[in-house]
């Protein structure tokens, strides 16, 4: 094996090393944006519970939507 294919094989093996950190950090990027809602919200007319806000209720059309403690 020439010098260039052993330099050649080590610079493949640093960019495959690259993609896959790469990959790696674009994952755990992806899973910081990924937010879990824990708030609930219900109507003060009917009582439906979500866990979104919205600003008319699903099942009344009321506005009168609050946060649930």
């Amino acid at each position: 094996m020439t010098a260039a294919n052993r330099k050649y094989q080590q610079l493949n093996r640093q960019v495959r090393a690259w993609k896959a950190m790469d990959a790696m950090r674009d994952k755990t990027i992806e899973e910081k944006n990924i937010e879990v809602s824990t708030k609930k919200f219900h109507c003060l007319n009917c009582g439906y519970i979500m866990f979104y806000q919205a600003k008319r209720c699903p099942s009344c059309s009321s506005e009168k939507m609050e946060e649930m403690k």
